[in-house]
């Protein structure tokens, strides 16, 4: 824990499920340092085969303590992919209120909750139904675009990311 204490410009996820496993990966390869929360000691576990740098913090993300303890007051950013919209939403009221500045992403996977998250205090709200749904519309319709995409943000992650 002393270690989270001393972290700044860091990310929070919360969440370690598919979604936030996926996204914990994806930051690793960026060389940016990064707390995890989780409350299913399982999913914890399970972590060490998907990421090599993780720190975690078993807790619920809903819960104030729990987002400070993480160091949310010297994050860069808060990514919360709960399993729940109604989670995300009480993690986003309740960073935004406690750390007006930090930057929070939220999933939502209810069409109608979108609109509460940026009410809530998101900053970006991101569907994987809508994404995914467009990806695949955009693979069959246009596929040229989607390898200009795919070689472009490949790109963007090496130059991001030197010596990785």
């Amino acid at each position: 824990m002393q270690e989270i204490s001393h972290l700044k410009g860091h990310v929070i996820i919360c969440g370690a499920g598919h979604t936030g496993r996926q996204v914990a990966q994806e930051i690793e390869t960026l060389a940016t340092d990064y707390v995890i929360i989780e409350r299913n000691p399982a999913r914890i576990e399970q972590l060490s085969e998907y990421v090599s740098n993780a720190r975690v913090i078993e807790g619920d993300a809903t819960h104030d303590q729990v987002l400070l303890q993480a160091g949310l007051m010297s994050a860069k950013g808060l990514i919360t992919c709960l399993s729940a919209d109604t989670d995300n939403l009480f993690v986003c009221l309740s960073a935004r209120d406690l750390a007006a500045g930090v930057k929070i992403v939220a999933c939502a996977y209810e069409e109608e909750t979108i609109s509460k998250l940026y009410r809530a205090g998101a900053d970006q709200v991101v569907s994987p139904n809508v994404s995914s749904a467009i990806r695949m519309a955009s693979i069959l319709l246009r596929p040229s675009a989607v390898s200009f995409m795919d070689i472009a943000t490949a790109l963007q992650i090496s130059i991001s990311a030197p010596g990785k």
